[in-house]
């Protein structure tokens, strides 16, 4: 991640239109600190709080985005975000919920901050075909839409004037 982070100051001054897209992990506004300082350095000033629906800002050359996982708010990562696009009435994605959760309990090594990422792979892991990657599962429509896949869609649209 810091790679990511680091790279931003050079890249700002190289392109004319840049989207960033990285995950909030455990602290949204610490996620935020960081980017904003590299933005500064690179003369880019990022407002105070993300916008939900994707920072856009105009640069000397262009404009640039950020768009924090999973929502530009909350703490998290990619998985939390793609869990949405799981159909809302789809009755595996409670069982893998709960089956997650039930392995956690009775000893599954993995970090609590990594729940969302098992729950995604346990649901995925119960498709036709099983734990197809995130891609492909958005590509074959196994994911579906969400309310916050559209403003993803939106703020990609808006940062490189799509349509």
């Amino acid at each position: 991640m810091e790679s990511v982070l680091d790279l931003v100051p050079t890249e700002l001054k190289l392109r004319d239109r840049l989207g960033v897209v990285v995950d909030a992990d455990t602290d949204v506004a610490k996620r935020w600190r960081q980017l904003r300082g590299r933005c500064r350095d690179a003369g880019v000033i990022l407002p105070d709080a993300p916008d939900p629906n994707g920072t856009l800002v105009e640069t000397p050359r262009g404009r640039f985005g950020v768009w924090l996982m999973p929502d530009n708010r909350a703490d998290g990562a990619l998985e939390a975000f793609l869990e949405t696009m799981i159909p809302q009435d789809d009755r595996v994605r409670g069982l893998a919920r709960a089956a997650t959760r039930r392995a956690r309990r009775v000893g599954a090594p993995f970090r609590t901050t990594d729940e969302p990422k098992a729950i995604l792979g346990a649901w995925l892991a119960w498709q036709d075909p099983p734990a197809k990657p995130y891609g492909m599962a958005i590509t074959s429509r196994a994911l579906g839409d969400s309310e916050l896949a559209r403003r993803f869609v939106g703020w990609l649209s808006r940062l490189f004037e799509l349509g």
